[in-house]
């Protein structure tokens, strides 16, 4: 683990808040909605997922109770775990297609949506 100045987040914290970033988003939260079951601001939410501020055991493990998953889950990829859930740490771009597909109200819509992108997924690879 690198080294910090005491205080200031690493490496294993910004992935810890990049997989809260992902964990929220799949469950459909805004930074505002977790940070109200949390009690704290949707920017310190936007500080955790950035990995700007450090995230303390107990608040780590009360967002794990929120977000009904286990704190090991934020760990998850970071190497030899014991346990594995498969939620993957997303980039930006595929949580902004997350989100975009979370606040479609339509599951008609979001499943054609999905078979149209699955649709030009086998196009690119036969190409």
């Amino acid at each position: 683990m690198s080294k910090t100045r005491k205080g200031r987040a690493n490496a294993v914290d910004i992935h810890v808040g990049k997989k809260l970033r992902t964990i929220r988003v799949l469950r459909g939260l805004s930074q505002q909605k977790l940070g109200k079951k949390v009690g704290i601001t949707f920017q310190q939410i936007q500080k955790y997922e950035h990995g700007t501020n450090r995230i303390s055991a107990g608040r780590l493990y009360e967002l794990a109770n929120i977000l009904e998953i286990s704190v090991l889950d934020f760990y998850e990829g970071l190497g030899d775990l014991r346990r594995s859930t498969g939620i993957p740490c997303l980039t930006k771009e595929e949580v902004t297609w997350l989100k975009a597909l979370n606040d479609l109200q339509s599951q008609k819509i979001k499943k054609k949506l999905c078979h149209l992108v699955l649709a030009v997924t086998e196009e690119i690879k036969k190409a």
